[in-house]
C-alpha cells in the first residue's frame, strides 16, 4: 500500500507523511497510504485507520508527543530575601491546560500554563504553538502572551507576565496577560479567575492558590527530603556505593571521584566529597560532602561547597 520514505511534510499546520507507489487498485490507481500526526502528550497511543478514499488512499491519524512543537519554559520558584522559598512548578501542566474562570461571557474561555507554554491538546489545539495563554471566543484563537520573564514578587503577591501576543484592536500594541498568585493554604485545586480584559488588550488574572505560600523546611540532612505540597519523601541513600563513583572526564583527560550520600572515599581524602584527579596534575578538592538534599522547582540537588579555590 505504499513504498517506504522518510519524507515528512508540514502544510497549514500538520504534519503528514505519505507513502505512494502500492500496488495496482482498480486497474487505475496506485495505492498509497497517508497518515496525519496530531500533538498529543499521551505516549501511549497508536495510528487509528479513519478510511480508504475512491482513489485506493488509506488514511490514517496518529496522536503522538513526537508531534507537539517544543515548549518555551521560565524559571518558576523564587527565594525571598528573608530566605523563604516558594515553587509554583506544581501548576506547570504537562498534559492539559487550565483553564480560568471568567463570569463576563460563557462563549469564551482562556486557557492559562504556568511558567510554560501551553499544553496544544483538549480545546487549545488552535492556539500559536508558542502562545502560554490563549483566549478561545466562538471558532476564533487568540494568542495572550508567551512566557518571556520569571515570577516577580510584586507588594506581597508574585506576579508572572507573558508578553507578545496578538495584535490589539489598535493594531499597534500586542496583547499580554498578567497573572497574580495570591498565597491561600486552602486552595489546593483552584482555578485562575479573570478580574479585567482592558480594551481586549491587557488580560489580568488572580489566582488562589496554597502554590503561592512559602515552602516549608523539609531537609533533613540525611539525604532524604520531601515534597512540602504531596508529602511524598524522596531517600538517595540507595545510591550509597562503597567504592564511590568515578566520571570520565574524557576532553580534560580526568576522573572526577564522587561520594553520595555515604562516607568519603576519595583520593582527596578528609571530608572531601567531589575529587579530581589526573593530568599529571595534584589531586583537586571540588566540594566537601553534604547530605543536605533539596528539593527546589521539581528537582532535587546536593551541593557540595567549600572546594579548594579556582585559579585566578
Amino acid at each position: 500500500a505504499g513504498l517506504q520514505t522518510e519524507r515528512l511534510t508540514y502544510e497549514n499546520g500538520l504534519l503528514k507523511i505519505n507513502y505512494t507507489g502500492g500496488d495496482i487498485c482498480h486497474k487505475v490507481f496506485n495505492r498509497s497510504t497517508a497518515i496525519f500526526f496530531y500533538c498529543d502528550p499521551n505516549p501511549n497511543l497508536q495510528p487509528v485507520f479513519l478510511k480508504e478514499t475512491e482513489d485506493c488512499t488509506y488514511m490514517f491519524e496518529w496522536h503522538t508527543p513526537f508531534a507537539c512543537p517544543p515548549a518555551k519554559s521560565v524559571e518558576c520558584s523564587y527565594k525571598d530575601s528573608d530566605g523563604n522559598s516558594y515553587d509554583l512548578s506544581p501548576l506547570i501542566q504537562q498534559k492539559k491546560n487550565w483553564e480560568a474562570i471568567s463570569k463576563t461571557s460563557s462563549s469564551q474561555k482562556y486557557y492559562i500554563n504556568v511558567c510554560r507554554s501551553l499544553v496544544p491538546h483538549l480545546g487549545a489545539d488552535f492556539c500559536r504553538p508558542d502562545a502560554a495563554a490563549c483566549l478561545m471566543n466562538g471558532s476564533k484563537y487568540i494568542s495572550l502572551g508567551e512566557v518571556a520573564e520569571g515570577l516577580r514578587w510584586e507588594n506581597g503577591i508574585f506576579v508572572l507576565k507573558y508578553i507578545n501576543g496578538e495584535k490589539c484592536e489598535d493594531h499597534i500594541r500586542n496583547r499580554s496577560a498578567v497573572i497574580h498568585f495570591k498565597c491561600d493554604e486552602k486552595k489546593d485545586n483552584s482555578n485562575p479567575e479573570l478580574v479585567t480584559a482592558h480594551m481586549d488588550c491587557e488580560y489580568n488574572f488572580i489566582w488562589y492558590t496554597a502554590a503561592a505560600c512559602p515552602l516549608k523546611s523539609n531537609m533533613h540532612n540525611n539525604c532524604t527530603v520531601s515534597n512540602p505540597r504531596t508529602g511524598h519523601l524522596f531517600d538517595l541513600n540507595p545510591l550509597k556505593r562503597q567504592a564511590g563513583y568515578s566520571l570520565f572526564d574524557f576532553v580534560n583527560q580526568r576522573i572526577l571521584q564522587l561520594s553520595v550520600c555515604d562516607e568519603p572515599k576519595t583520593s582527596c581524602g578528609g571530608d572531601t566529597g567531589v575529587c579530581i584527579t589526573g593530568s599529571h596534575q595534584p589531586s583537586i578538592n571540588a566540594g566537601q560532602l553534604s547530605k543536605a538534599l533539596t528539593y527546589e522547582d521539581g528537582v532535587l540537588k546536593l551541593v557540595y561547597k567549600d572546594g579548594e579555590s579556582c585559579p585566578a
